[in-house]
């Protein structure tokens, strides 16, 4: 995203989530963003909501999940990947 928000460029194809085409050409509304596919949406990104998120922080947001160590390290590789891929 902030890649096609800080390029001169007017037009990109959107390869992720649709929604990812949505909050950019709100923060864009001189470039044009075209979806690879429409069916390219999360339905757990969709089930989540600010609300939810909310109540996660505040304690009340459902039952906790405990994961071992190993599962915890692998996907820990995977959120710094897609972090250092944003950057």
């Amino acid at each position: 995203m902030d890649y096609a928000v800080k390029s001169d460029k007017k037009e990109f194809i959107i390869g992720t989530e649709n929604s990812i085409a949505e909050h950019l050409q709100y923060m864009c509304p001189d470039k044009r963003f075209y979806l690879l596919s429409k069916g390219l949406v999360c339905q757990d990104m969709k089930a989540t909501t600010l609300v939810d998120v909310l109540n996660c922080c505040q304690g009340c947001g459902g039952e906790e999940i405990f994961l071992d160590d190993e599962t915890i390290a692998k996907a820990r590789r995977c959120i710094d990947a897609m972090i250092a891929l944003g950057g």
